[in-house]
């Protein structure tokens, strides 16, 4: 009876390969949403220092520079696409958490960290 040997040569995290791959477009991503609200009002641009430096997922802007690479895209217009997918994407979960008045608890603490504490309901 022959045993199959199912682990990988290999032992890089899957996940860990995808990343570095994308490493150098997700560093271009980063750079564009600070250069984008960089000199803006206050509260923009310590709303584009939040999305930096909290460290999210950023699965949208992910898929959406991974496509590009799968699809053979050369250029740079994925960068500006996968930023503004995440503003948007920012952009609705503060005004699901702010406009809309929803309950806070001590993990999510937007409308405090951009000082609109009138919004925010506890």
């Amino acid at each position: 009876m022959n045993i199959i040997n199912l682990k990988r040569k290999n032992q890089d995290n899957p996940l860990d390969i995808f990343m570095k791959w994308l490493e150098p477009d997700i560093i271009k991503i980063n750079q564009s949403i600070l250069n984008n609200l960089l000199g803006s009002e206050p509260l923009i641009s310590d709303l584009s220092n939040h999305i930096i430096g909290s460290g999210g997922k950023r699965i949208r802007p992910l898929l959406t520079i991974a496509c590009s690479k799968l699809c053979n895209y050369i250029g740079s217009r994925h960068i500006e696409l996968a930023s503004v997918i995440e503003f948007i994407h920012t952009a609705t979960l503060l005004h699901d958490d702010v406009v809309d008045d929803s309950k806070k608890d001590e993990e999510n603490l937007q409308p405090i960290l951009f000082g609109i504490t009138n919004l925010a309901s506890w």
